[in-house]
């Protein structure tokens, strides 16, 4: 796990792949998901990611206060990083998968995106649309 990593967050890279795989371990206060989302875009931007597995599985909904810190912190710097595609492994709850949707859909509104957004329910679905060829 890279250093200074939340308690509440698993993160490891592969350097040669551009690769992150990140997990939430628990569910999360407002204030721990912004900071572990900030580590999240240390992380890619010191190590160059371009290819992100996000498994968030054990997240609830986030807040609409937190819908906007993303696209107004988050999604400009996702957008000017190197990364290719995000695939973020959820769980069943809709309105969960509706507030990511909702999030990416603006993100398209009001950025140029050259990052692919995918949403899956395995790690496996994830994976195979990571390796998927460009």
């Amino acid at each position: 796990m890279p250093e200074n990593a939340p308690d509440y967050i698993q993160i490891s890279v592969n350097t040669e792949k551009h690769l992150m795989h990140s997990r939430w371990l628990r569910d999360t206060s407002s204030a721990e998901l912004r900071s572990g989302v900030l580590r999240f875009l240390q992380v890619i931007q010191q190590e160059d990611i371009w290819y992100w597995i996000l498994d968030a599985r054990l997240l609830r909904s986030p807040s609409v206060a937190d819908q906007q810190w993303i696209l107004k912190e988050v999604a400009p710097v996702l957008i000017a990083s190197n990364l290719r595609k995000l695939a973020r492994i959820g769980n069943s709850d809709v309105f969960t998968y509706m507030a990511y949707e909702n999030i990416v859909e603006k993100t398209h509104e009001q950025f140029l995106v050259k990052t692919a957004f995918a949403q899956f329910t395995t790690y496996e679905a994830a994976q195979n649309w990571i390796d998927l060829i460009e």
